[in-house]
């Protein structure tokens, strides 16, 4: 009796919008854990993806993704030099469309699925920000099958290294009609789909320069 009185708690709570929400956090943060450590495992296994430059089309299922150029500057985009700012800004400028048919959450699952692989293989790096490349607002909605240009924006120690290039891992998703949690249609969070390696034009002033 007791079984399945925690039975019907457990429906009522998942069709609590707050309680879904909650599912949904707990299972971006299984994709999180899986993520640390995805691209490395993956990778030993005689690259069952592949390793892709700028200017190059990929599709992960809910999105496709074209990596356009990177760079790291002492500001942010659309930012004004300020001496008292001691982080640098690490950015992928990327076209983005929506392959799905809802605007809803696709900004999110970008910041979620393309990370940035600080050695190369794992230490997955999520971007801190995301902007539009147009004007540089915070505000980033992806339209269904609307292409837009998005920085991916990730803040670095003032005056850190970096080496000429670097390494982005880009996760695929797949649309499933019910989720365990939650009982609903959702894109989750997949295998890795492409490593993303373009070059990094350093736009920092030289120490000592006016």
């Amino acid at each position: 009796m007791a079984n399945a009185d925690n039975s019907h708690e457990l429906a009522a709570m998942l069709r609590n919008r707050w309680w879904r929400a909650v599912g949904v956090a707990a299972l971006l943060a299984v994709a999180l854990t899986a993520v640390l450590g995805g691209f490395r495992k993956a990778g030993s296994a005689t690259h069952p993806y592949p390793e892709l430059g700028a200017g190059t089309r990929v599709d992960n299922g809910a999105l496709a993704v074209t990596p356009l150029r990177a760079w790291v500057d002492a500001t942010r985009p659309g930012g004004m030099p300020n001496d008292f700012d001691k982080q640098d800004y690490l950015v992928l400028r990327a076209r983005v469309e929506n392959r799905t048919d809802s605007g809803f959450a696709n900004a999110s699952y970008l910041q979620s699925d393309l990370f940035w692989l600080a050695d190369g293989a794992s230490d997955a790096k999520k971007a801190d920000s995301l902007q539009r490349g147009d004007d540089h607002g915070f505000y980033v909605n992806l339209q269904p099958r609307l292409p837009v240009e998005i920085d991916l924006v990730w803040t670095l120690p003032r005056g850190q290294p970096l080496p000429p290039k670097l390494v982005w891992g880009l996760y695929a998703r797949d649309f499933v009609e019910q989720t365990y949690l939650t009982r609903e249609a959702a894109w989750v969070q997949g295998n890795p789909r492409a490593k993303l390696i373009l070059a990094v034009e350093d736009r920092r002033r030289p120490a000592g320069a006016p």
